[in-house]
């Protein structure tokens, strides 16, 4: 058998894959050396560290997993790793979601126009809708409500509103702070928070926006977490005795959910009765394609996964233990999406400060608020400076809200 030296063993480039055999770890733990880590198989390397932990935890009441990760929040709030955040994959992202913004937008328009006008070319999508058959319920089986023309002319006038503050903001972005009187730190506010609302709210809408989105409002996760905000908001407002207000609150949100509910639904029928036809009729044209493709991206995309991964990282970050967001902590957090969108122009220039604005999701935001130790000490001193004026600020602004 061939002994191995624990030294040898130890000063061995491996994989991070790799794995000592038996005999290894037997000759390394004979001479009183503890395997290493990258050297333990997965299922030895859980035991390990279950002992580990759990010991600690029995033994003194606490344990500190999360500081074995090496990671803490960055302390210049990321804006230092701006300069790293893209790469050539990133290009390509900023292309797709362009493409599936244009896609999206002719997709609508091409299916619902038809409808609207009762042209010739408009597929046949009559059939069963609850909107519908609540409307004959209630003002009798002669009204007849057309909510299969009904429908499409909401979804025409919800992306006409989206498209619209789209170029709100865009204009406001660009040209504000040229043709505005205002003080040029007032200027660069508007101009940088209409530019992140632009491209990390209004743009991810449209990539996926339909009529069946409002289902996204009633979908479990979405709604238990929104039935929670909502109660806690009940509550406040009756032990500040405004019992009125707070009734109002309940109402609306049963009311608008319900509502969405419905819509959301009977969108799904006619969108699914759209595509069913395009695809299974007999001229099979390029735009049926397109068409069947974007319903099919329209349903996975009612809960857009980048939207509330992204809502739940800001929550876990500037929201604190309830788990949700004051005034202040609002006000900071869209301070901080403004800052971040001038860092990256300023940074990386126009070209790719617009792919990082397009391209940005969850994976760019851990890299900028997550630094390792080393780094996040690097930075103490000169935010220990900045930090006196910063606390004064929220302190003023607390006793304010509190007023």
């Amino acid at each position: 058998m061939t002994h191995h030296n624990g030294a040898d063993v130890l000063s061995t480039k491996r994989s991070r894959y790799e794995v000592l055999s038996a005999e290894a770890v037997h000759d390394i733990e004979s001479i009183g050396l503890p395997v290493p880590v990258q050297f333990q198989s997965a299922e030895d390397l859980k035991f390990t560290t279950w002992k580990t932990y759990k010991d600690e935890l029995d033994t003194g009441g606490h344990t500190d997993i999360f500081g074995q990760n090496d990671s803490l929040v960055a302390r210049d709030s990321g804006f230092s790793d701006v300069k790293n955040i893209v790469y050539p994959m990133k290009y390509l992202t900023a292309v797709s979601i362009i493409v599936c913004v244009l896609s999206n937008v002719y997709a609508i328009v091409a299916a619902d126009l038809p409808l609207i006008f009762g042209q010739e070319d408009a597929v046949e999508v009559k059939g069963f809708l609850i909107t519908t058959a609540l409307g004959n319920s209630l003002f009798g089986e002669d009204s007849n409500f057309p909510m299969h023309r009904i429908l499409p002319g909401l979804e025409l006038v919800f992306l006409g509103i989206l498209t619209v503050h789209l170029l709100i903001l865009a204009v406001s972005a660009l040209l504000f702070p040229l043709v505005s009187y205002q003080d040029e730190d007032y200027k660069q506010l508007v101009r940088w928070t209409s530019a992140a609302q632009l491209f990390w709210e209004v743009l991810p809408a449209l990539t996926t926006f339909s009529c069946m989105k409002l289902l996204y409002y009633v979908t479990p996760s979405v709604f238990s977490t929104e039935a929670y905000n909502v109660s806690v908001e009940v509550q406040e407002r009756y032990d500040a005795g405004q019992r009125l207000k707070g009734v109002r609150i309940m109402l609306w949100y049963i009311c608008s959910r319900s509502f969405f509910l419905l819509l959301g639904f009977d969108a799904f029928l006619v969108k699914f009765r759209i595509a069913e036809a395009v695809m299974n009729g007999e001229d099979y044209h390029a735009k049926h394609a397109v068409l069947g493709a974007v319903f099919l991206f329209q349903v996975l995309s009612i809960v857009n996964l980048n939207v509330f991964v992204r809502e739940r990282l800001f929550l876990f970050l500037f929201a604190g233990e309830d788990g949700k967001l004051s005034l202040d902590e609002q006000c900071r957090k869209d301070i901080w999406q403004a800052l971040l969108a001038r860092q990256m122009f300023r940074e990386l220039g126009y070209v790719k400060g617009l792919v990082a604005l397009i391209s940005f999701d969850d994976y760019d935001y851990q890299m900028l608020v997550l630094d390792s130790s080393q780094k996040a000490g690097s930075h103490t001193a000169s935010a220990c400076q900045s930090r006196a004026p910063s606390e004064t600020i929220s302190r003023e602004r607390s006793m304010l809200i509190e007023v």
